[in-house]
C-alpha cells in the first residue's frame, strides 16, 4: 500500500501540474518505470507465491495482469504525448481511473493476505518499485 500511495502522490504531480515543463518526461518516465519494475515484480513474484497457497484468488490475480497490459499500454503511450499538454492530460485522467480501480481492488482483496505471508518470502521488488522519488 505505501507503494501505490507513492506511486498515486506522483500521478497527482503529473495531472496537477506540479513537475515543471523542463523536467516532465524525466519525471515522466521515472513514475512509468516505478509501475512497470512494482507490476513486473507482482507479476514474477508475488502472484505466483498468492496464486499456489490461495488458488481461490488464481481469477482475480489473472484480472490484475490483464490490468497490468493495459496500464502497460497506456505508460507505453505517455512518453511521446510530453509535448502536447491536452493529449498528456486526458491520458493521464485515463491513467488515473484504472489505477485507482486497479489499486482500489488489489488493496481490498490482497492485504490481509500479504499481511499474514512471511516477509523472508523475498517479496522486494514490491518495495524497490518506488526508489526513483
Amino acid at each position: 500500500m505505501e507503494v501505490h500511495l507513492s506511486l498515486r502522490e506522483m500521478l497527482a504531480d503529473l495531472r496537477d501540474g506540479v513537475v515543471p515543463d523542463d523536467e516532465l518526461a524525466v519525471f515522466c518516465l521515472s513514475f512509468c518505470t516505478a509501475v512497470t519494475r512494482h507490476h513486473v515484480g507482482e507479476d514474477r513474484e508475488v502472484f505466483p507465491v498468492l496464486a499456489a497457497r490461495h488458488p481461490e484468488l488464481r481469477s482475480f490475480l489473472d484480472a490484475l495482469q490483464r490490468d497490468h497490459v493495459v496500464i502497460a499500454s497506456i505508460l507505453g503511450r505517455l512518453n511521446d504525448l510530453v509535448g502536447d499538454s491536452v493529449k498528456l492530460g486526458q491520458e493521464l485522467d485515463g491513467l488515473a481511473a484504472v489505477l485507482e480501480t486497479h489499486f482500489i481492488g488489489e488493496e481490498k482483496r490482497l492485504a490481509g493476505v500479504l499481511n499474514a505471508l512471511d516477509p523472508s518470502v523475498g517479496l522486494t521488488p514490491l518495495t524497490e518499485a518506488v526508489e526513483f522519488r
